[in-house]
């Protein structure tokens, strides 16, 4: 079982449907329990949508989220909970223990993630003053 399999089997109160014709810059999206995820796009891409995707359906006031610019705040909600998800707060901090300096895309490959993904997440808890 795959990472994507193994998530989707976590989180199986979801109907997955990877779409042929999705837009191209449109990753995911999710539809009551109906997550739509953009067949063209590698699967680590894959893996961050379906987890944004299912933290929309957690934090989100189940609204109409097309309206980004009236919805930014649902999207950030979202995304920092697909972080805290996808990246545990101890998967980071184990790399600040290596006397060697870890890159960014190193921490990526190990966990089969975008580096967007890893950054962003890297950020969050520099900020929340985790790590």
């Amino acid at each position: 079982m795959n990472v994507i399999e193994k998530i989707m089997s976590e989180y199986d109160e979801f109907n997955y449907v990877f779409h042929q014709n999705m837009p191209q810059k449109l990753h995911g999206l999710i539809d009551g329990t109906t997550i739509y995820i953009n067949d063209h796009i590698s699967d680590k891409q894959k893996l961050s949508a379906i987890m944004e995707e299912v933290g929309h359906y957690k934090t989100s006031s189940h609204s109409d989220i097309t309206d980004y610019k009236i919805n930014a705040k649902d999207e950030a909600v979202a995304r920092r909970w697909s972080y805290g998800q996808l990246i545990p707060v101890d998967s980071i901090a184990r790399y600040q223990d290596r006397e060697d300096a870890v890159l960014v895309y190193e921490i990526a490959e190990d966990l089969e993630l975008p580096e967007t993904i890893v950054e962003s997440a890297i950020y969050m808890y520099k900020v929340k003053g985790m790590i």
